[in-house]
């Protein structure tokens, strides 16, 4: 996501989760949680990693 958003090497998560709120137009709370879950189980792992998957398409194709 960083790289898509042009953001540099140092670009924290809160950063990139700062950016991809304003690229989508989605509130910056929605992404930052995304982005910091921690998933406790397998079935919620993959359930988060098809979520962080969508987000990066939304953002490479807006």
């Amino acid at each position: 996501l960083a790289h898509a958003l042009r953001l540099g090497a140092g670009a924290t998560a809160d950063d990139v989760a700062a950016a991809t709120a304003r690229h989508l137009g989605r509130p910056v709370t929605e992404i930052t949680a995304l982005v910091h879950e921690r998933p406790e189980t397998e079935k919620r792992l993959v359930q988060w990693s098809q979520a962080l998957e969508k987000l990066e398409n939304e953002v490479r194709t807006r």
